[in-house]
């Protein structure tokens, strides 16, 4: 119990050591006139609590095995601290700063914090390139204001390094693999705001032969019966559809098989999804399913026929690729984009190809599996795409592109750690990475990846921020999630650094209320508003 004393005493007394310099150190701000006071000693005190917290979780650490203050004491502690060490400085909750400005103003190519940077990321991914597991990399940053960064690194072609061939650039193309589940998604919200179709309508209203079985018929019913019908309507399924046996796992052939192997026929496909149990209850959490977005891709296509039909439209695309191509690639000028490949021999020989796995470049995924992965795409197509998502300003008769993409860029589900999340059909992270985000965490990051063998994509949108990043790779390295980090990492302070010179522009000044009203019992007139520097605002 003394020794219990002790510590609490210790802990109080350091407590008010810190209350009474903050009492006794100036504030360090900025005013709106931009004049700076009180920094430097209280930056000293900064570096001290710092200091003092560092050790002081090393020691907490030890006091809980000998069953002293709770670990809740313990967070009071220092939560009141961080109340009244530094009033107006709270150290772990930082006001966020109007990250719309980089939408209306867009980082352009010939920023200097922004140069900087791009020399870095033409450094790392330079030096990254060089080693044996990527064959070629191509990778774009995109804001508001178009293309801010483009390069290409490797071999084009390298199954065939005897010949003349292009260099790796924006026109190479790739095959894009599951970040075609983005333009499946795009595909179905454009069909949505034409009310063709809505979310919550039953997929066997445009996809007649869709009759999974119901939430009830487990997998031991099916073992046991295999000839017995049911019916029913649920969410739930699984990967890959038809499924297929192997005859060794894990297995050392390429993954998912090609199409011919897999027999992704739309009989095959409902057949499997009419047979087979659900693996999971609607809503319960996601899983990653393939079949689901073959279906999706149906349903779109079914929708559309519909309405073509009921309006008298005419001849209407009868396969998801032929309504892509209408919606998004013919509309939206993406040239360089196609399920097929095609006869164009200047496009042909700008398609990337592995050295290894190269008969993926022209394998085929089939009608029902193209709106899982079947895309191939060009570098500057997917950058054009994403000027799309990030503008604030649509292109004519698409007015509603604005709030379709607020509404698009939103979680469906949140993973109980609150670290990582799903949306449709993004990957979201909320990196708590402090030293780029300065002290700002949890900031989302809309990935989309895709992987098949000797193919890896990323597209990933930072849009508090106001930028993408594309990187599409041949090779056998396929994390493009972590190639993605290491861009983020290397871009992020420079956007923080426009960021908050803008809101200086915008906002730093002395304030006055015309009217001569009354603000919080005072006079508003001749008001001065004052910045920390970190966000915090006060009289």
């Amino acid at each position: 119990m003394s020794r219990r004393k002790s510590i609490v005493a210790i802990s109080a007394a350091l407590i008010l050591t810190f209350t009474l310099c903050s009492i006794l150190v100036p504030t360090s701000g900025v005013s709106l006139t931009g004049k700076e006071y009180g920094g430097a000693v209280r930056e000293t005190f900064l570096g001290l609590s710092r200091v003092f917290w560092t050790i002081s979780d090393g020691v907490l650490g030890w006091l809980a095995l000998f069953s002293l203050p709770s670990s809740d004491h313990l967070a009071w502690v220092r939560s009141a601290f961080q109340r009244s060490a530094f009033p107006g400085d709270e150290i772990q909750c930082i006001f966020p700063l109007p990250s719309n400005l980089l939408t209306d103003r867009p980082v352009q190519r010939d920023n200097p914090d922004f140069q900087k940077a791009a020399e870095s990321l033409r450094q790392h991914f330079s030096a990254r390139t060089s080693q044996a597991d990527i064959d070629s990399l191509a990778i774009a940053v995109v804001t508001p204001a178009g293309v801010v960064f483009e390069e290409g690194y490797g071999v084009l072609k390298a199954n065939d390094t005897s010949g003349k061939q292009y260099a790796v650039d924006g026109h190479s193309i790739y095959r894009i693999a599951s970040v075609t589940k983005v333009f499946t998604v795009f595909e179905t919200l454009l069909l949505r705001e034409r009310g063709l179709l809505d979310f919550d309508d039953p997929v066997e209203k445009y996809v007649p032969e869709f009759s999974p079985p119901s939430l009830s018929y487990g997998w031991s019913d099916y073992l046991s019966d295999r000839s017995k019908e049911h019916t029913g309507h649920t969410a739930g399924l699984g990967r890959d559809y038809p499924l297929i046996d192997l005859p060794k796992w894990p297995t050392e052939e390429g993954w998912p098989p090609p199409s011919p192997i897999r027999n992704t026929t739309f009989k095959n496909v409902l057949g499997s999804i009419n047979r087979f149990p659900s693996v999971n209850l609607p809503y319960l959490y996601p899983i990653y399913s393939n079949a689901g977005f073959d279906m999706l891709g149906l349903a779109n296509v079914g929708a559309n026929l519909k309405a073509g039909k009921h309006r008298r439209l005419g001849s209407q695309p009868k396969t998801h690729k032929e309504l892509v191509k209408r919606d998004i690639f013919d509309a939206f000028g993406l040239n360089s984009s196609f399920y097929r490949v095609p006869e164009d021999e200047e496009l042909r020989a700008h398609i990337a190809i592995p050295a290894q796995n190269s008969d993926w470049a022209d394998s085929v995924l089939g009608d029902v599996d193209d709106a899982a992965g079947g895309q191939y795409s060009s570098l500057s197509d997917l950058a054009k795409f994403m000027h799309l998502i990030l503008s604030p300003n649509p292109p004519k008769d698409y007015a509603f592109l604005p709030s379709l993409v607020r509404e698009w860029l939103r979680p469906l589900h949140i993973w109980p750690d609150g670290t990582e999340a799903v949306g449709a059909p993004w990957e979201i992270e909320y990196p708590h990475l402090p030293p780029w985000y300065q002290k700002q965490t949890g900031l989302p990051i809309y990935w989309k990846l895709g992987n098949m063998p000797g193919y890896h994509s990323l597209f990933g949108l930072n849009p508090e921020y106001g930028y993408g990043i594309v990187i599409l790779v041949t090779g056998k390295y396929g994390d493009t999630r972590a190639l993605g980090r290491q861009a983020l990492h290397i871009l992020q302070p420079a956007f923080r650094k426009v960021l908050e010179d803008q809101v200086r522009e915008a906002y730093l000044g002395e304030w006055e209320v015309a009217s001569g009203g009354k603000l919080d019992g005072h006079s508003s007139r001749g008001l001065v508003i004052w910045a920390t520097g970190r966000g915090k605002a006060r009289r």
